[in-house]
């Protein structure tokens, strides 16, 4: 287990997001309906953002931070009241109440959002920059 200071490699960053499919695989074999975080875990992995962004998870939200300032943190949550999908950011400690962004989509939408996210933070689009996907 990592201690404060360590060094974290993309090895531990991707080692981070297999763990963290295999969270959300167990949560929908469990019954939960959060397929569209599923879906965005796969996404990232295949586009090779994984290499960059560290995984963890809250009940049953999708946590992607950073891992050179973890408190920069994107929240992935499904509202099955709603059918949608929200994301919030917040990238400071203490906690703000309100975070500094925040969007709702359709289900079906998650994967367009995190793209438009990455695309419009500029201490996140460095990740498009960087990974396996550059060139496709």
């Amino acid at each position: 287990m990592k201690k404060p200071g360590d060094t974290i490699t993309a090895t531990d960053l991707e080692s981070s997001w297999a763990e963290i499919l295999s969270t959300f695989d167990r949560f929908i074999e469990g019954g939960h309906k959060v397929r569209p975080i599923r879906f965005l875990i796969r996404h990232i992995i295949e586009k090779g953002y994984s290499s960059r962004l560290y995984a963890g998870s809250s009940l049953w939200s999708l946590l992607i931070s950073m891992p050179t300032d973890m408190t920069r943190t994107l929240k992935v949550e499904v509202d099955q009241l709603t059918s949608s999908v929200q994301f919030s950011y917040k990238n400071q400690l203490p906690r703000p109440v309100e975070p500094l962004w925040t969007e709702t989509c359709q289900l079906t939408e998650a994967i367009d959002t995190f793209e438009h996210f990455l695309e419009n933070h500029e201490d996140w689009k460095e990740i498009k920059n960087t990974t396996r996907q550059q060139g496709v």
